[in-house]
């Protein structure tokens, strides 16, 4: 994969650009999705997401992540969760 213009140190944290060549993943693209995750943020993607959201280590059977079959079950099932702003299931209170 060719460098684009944005790697270099200012996208250092991003992670290790060969581990995303391995999967063919910008790793921008991974710690967005895995800062999303931990932020509590609902995610959302049609078949073939599952793969880009293990990439970034983002369990597919979360609270709050919809994955779609192409259909339009999709915008109907995360419109909700968009809607609470974090998706605080993924959090189990412990007393």
């Amino acid at each position: 994969m060719e460098a684009a213009a944005g790697y270099g140190a200012r996208d250092a944290k991003a992670g290790d650009p060969a581990a995303a060549d391995r999967v063919g993943i910008d790793p921008r693209v991974l710690l967005m999705l895995a800062e999303a995750f931990r932020h509590g943020k609902a995610l959302g993607g049609w078949a073939g997401a599952e793969d880009v959201l293990r990439a970034a280590s983002v369990p597919t059977d979360a609270a709050g992540v919809v994955i779609g079959n192409g259909g339009s079950g999709t915008p109907e099932q995360i419109s909700p969760l968009l809607g609470q702003h974090r998706v605080w299931k993924r959090f189990p209170a412990h007393a």
